[in-house]
């Protein structure tokens, strides 16, 4: 193959024997970078087949450019040309046709023209010989590709600015169709072809073929976090052989378009690779800024395709309101639930309240499909719920008691799926949730619910209540299912141990609910009769005497009767 890359200066001057077509004296001069390159393929072959026809397979591209303040030279576009030369792409066969192209460079070579030098011969019905057309299609796509390839190539040799995209001054304009599709098709074969090597890809200093670049997917690039993340893939991905380069969508399509999808596809970072090399796995540390990781969340969110799903699903990601504590979807709660009452801002299980970002109801209805607690408590919170309430109690014990009210209608709501799993049922039964019968003014006598030692949790939230309403200090206390009495047999069992305060909790629930949670309805007569013995030996010391007591003891001497 022949090649040549040359920058000249173009000079035009007019003057004033133009005035009649009301041109001024002026001049003008503009540099250009000229590349020229013979065929290697079809266009050579059909000049060696058709040597009557004295055809030649030399292309050529021309493109401006100007001078910085530095000495370098930057690419110019047409449209920016001084009066003289063509603002637009422009044909040429030696000299210029009035064939306009969509292209940012001109375009030469010995094209076959119809007779009046207006436009390219093309084939139509009636031809009998389509020669001219099949040549001037072969010279687009074999010699004029090799010149325009060639231009990107010698970029760097003839000291045009690094910081000019790569992609800047490359053919996208058309489809595949037409002389001008022809050549854009073969552009993007021949820099996709490993053997051919094209150094067409660059940044900044970093020049190299498509063989070991790493894209990043156009629809990420055009995200708001599209920079940064092209300069973490720099950070992680980019080594001696591999080389991050943008891919704007134009250039993808065009690669398409030319039957090249899969060679780019193979070097494209999509957005599940990309979440889960570069995303997920630095959650925790400062790769990525905080504004941007609600941004890169909130996207997988929106394009939360199966594989995207499982990814989210796998990670604690999405953070909470009030401290950005990450949590796993399925440790969410919505906070418009069924089981919102169970919970406060400082449990950290409701997404940040913002319409805009996680609380927007498209997400929340994704964030329910990925596990979000809605309306059923998983095994792990249900136990945490039910610790939730004696720590509760140390704040407020207004807010303990409204939480132990929505969380035993929770429990009856699903106590038959509850109590299938046995373990599960049984530490329910042991953790201190329900309210304690507290000693009334009339009662004389020691009381069982004065002794309750309470739980202390290794992890204690610090509550807080502002409700007005709460203001006013009450007394409560919480105890285990399986250590209190039914207030059925309180008179039998009361000063030795606690009795659960039916008054506390709905009325609604039968007490055969709290039956199944372990609390007693049964007194044996030996536990009746040391209550009885503890009221009595009080008494002794006292020497009170009522009708209360009166009363115990016959209830005491019915119950061992019966």
């Amino acid at each position: 193959m022949i090649d040549l890359s040359i920058l000249i200066q173009v000079s035009v001057e007019a003057n004033s024997k133009l005035i009649n077509f009301k041109i001024t004296s002026c001049s003008s001069s503009t540099s250009w970078i000229v590349t020229w390159a013979s065929g290697t393929s079809r266009s050579k072959d059909l000049a060696l087949k058709s040597s009557t026809k004295r055809v030649l397979p030399l292309g050529s591209v021309a493109c401006p450019v100007t001078k910085t303040e530095d000495g370098l030279y930057k690419t110019s576009s047409l449209k920016d040309l001084p009066f003289g030369f063509y603002h637009s792409s422009h044909v040429f066969c030696y000299l210029p046709l009035p064939v306009e192209t969509s292209f940012p460079v001109h375009l030469n070579g010995s094209f076959a023209v119809t007779s009046d030098r207006r436009r390219l011969s093309c084939k139509t019905v009636d031809d009998k010989d389509s020669f001219d057309s099949d040549w001037n299609e072969a010279l687009m796509g074999d010699a004029v590709c090799n010149a325009y390839i060639l231009f990107l190539e010698n970029r760097i040799h003839l000291g045009l600015d690094k910081n000019e995209p790569y992609f800047q001054h490359w053919p996208f304009q058309y489809g595949k169709d037409g002389n001008f599709g022809k050549l854009q098709t073969a552009f993007y074969q021949q820099i996709s072809d490993k053997q051919r090597n094209a150094q067409v890809f660059r940044r900044d200093d970093k020049i190299t073929s498509i063989t070991y670049c790493q894209f990043l997917d156009s629809a990420l690039m055009e995200t708001k976090f599209g920079e940064e993340a092209f300069n973490v893939l720099r950070q992680f991905l980019e080594d001696d052989n591999t080389k991050i380069m943008k891919l704007p969508r134009d250039i993808q399509n065009s690669f398409q378009d030319a039957g090249c999808v899969d060679v780019v596809k193979q070097r494209t970072l999509n957005n599940i690779a990309f979440f889960s090399k570069l995303v997920f796995p630095h959650l925790t540390d400062d790769v990525w800024a905080q504004n941007t990781m609600d941004v890169l969340m909130l996207y997988a969110i929106d394009n939360a395709s199966d594989k995207m799903c499982n990814l989210l699903k796998e990670h604690k990601c999405i953070p909470t309101a009030p401290n950005r504590i990450l949590r796993h979807p399925s440790e969410l709660v919505d906070r418009k639930g069924l089981l919102n009452s169970l919970f406060k801002e400082e449990d950290e299980r409701f997404v940040i309240l913002d319409s805009n970002t996680y609380s927007k109801p498209t997400r929340m209805t994704t964030l329910a499909r990925l596990g979000m607690i809605t309306s059923k408590l998983s095994e792990n919170l249900l136990i945490d719920r039910a610790k939730s309430i004696q720590n509760l109690a140390a704040t407020c014990a207004h807010c303990a008691l409204d939480r132990c009210v929505q969380f035993v209608r929770y429990l009856n709501r699903e106590i038959t799926s509850i109590e299938q799993n046995h373990q599960l049922f049984s530490e329910l039964k042991s953790i201190q949730f329900l309210p304690v019968k507290s000693k009334s003014k009339e009662w004389e006598w020691p009381w069982g619910g004065d002794s309750i030692t309470k739980s202390i949790e290794s992890r204690r939230l610090q509550y807080k209540c502002s409700n007005e309403n709460h203001k006013q200090s009450i007394s409560v206390q919480f105890e285990s299912p399986q250590k209190l009495y039914s207030n059925t047999v309180l008179e039998l069992v009361c000063s030795i141990r606690p009795v659960l305060d039916r008054l506390c909790l709905p009325m609604d629930i039968y007490a055969q609910f709290f039956g199944k949670l372990g609390v007693m309805n049964n007194v044996s007569p030996s536990l009746a009769l040391e209550n009885l013995l503890v009221i009595s030996t009080d008494f002794g010391k006292t020497e009170k005497r009522s009708t209360k007591s009166e009363s115990i003891a016959s209830t005491v001497l019915q119950s061992i009767n019966s």
